[in-house]
């Protein structure tokens, strides 16, 4: 299933633009690819940092009250299904 596009307009300085236009026509780049690719690029780069912020502050500050899930459950009374257990 192909995404929907859509068109919007942006402004950015005349430099940028120009040494954008020149990379794109010497790697054969279309303009609106190479934004679209560099968008997406940073919006990965930011999910990535933000898991890793993530998981950093596990490492530092939950890690060691972490319990385990099934342990857990036991000990108030849950039964759990021990065919699907997962790593501890």
């Amino acid at each position: 299933m192909g995404s929907k596009m859509s068109s919007f307009t942006i402004q950015m300085d005349s430099e940028i633009k120009n040494e954008l236009r020149e990379v794109c026509d010497k790697e054969g780049y279309k303009l609106n690819k190479f934004i679209e690719k560099a968008v997406k690029n940073e919006l990965t780069r930011r999910q990535l940092q933000n898991d890793y912020l993530i998981y950093a502050n596990y490492m530092a500050n939950e890690k060691a009250t972490a319990v385990n899930l099934d342990e857990f459950a036991e000990s108030i009374g849950v039964k759990t299904n021990k065919a699907h257990k997962g790593k501890s």
